[in-house]
């Protein structure tokens, strides 16, 4: 379910609404095919609801999916947060 963050974030291009229920692959499609802000936010929520370990960040994963896949120079950074939580973009 598409958040209120997700479809404020800065830069958004998918036209996602709140509310709005959408399978992760058609978030991926939003993500690659628009470069989607707001559907990447959206998939990084769903994530943190369905991971089981705490230090298992959205960022962990990325780059654990990328090893996997030989991908030797991709790597991903988490930036903090500023301290209001608006997201650097």
């Amino acid at each position: 379910v598409v958040s209120k963050a997700a479809v404020e974030t800065p830069h958004e291009a998918g036209g996602l609404v709140v509310g709005e229920t959408l399978t992760v692959q058609q978030l991926l499609y939003a993500l690659l095919l628009e470069s989607s802000n707001d559907a990447a936010v959206a998939l990084e929520e769903a994530f943190i609801l369905r991971r089981t370990e705490k230090e298992y960040t959205f960022v962990v994963a990325m780059n654990k999916r990328a090893q996997d896949l030989g991908l030797a120079s991709a790597f991903f950074e988490e930036r903090p947060r500023p301290a209001d939580n608006t997201p650097y973009w």
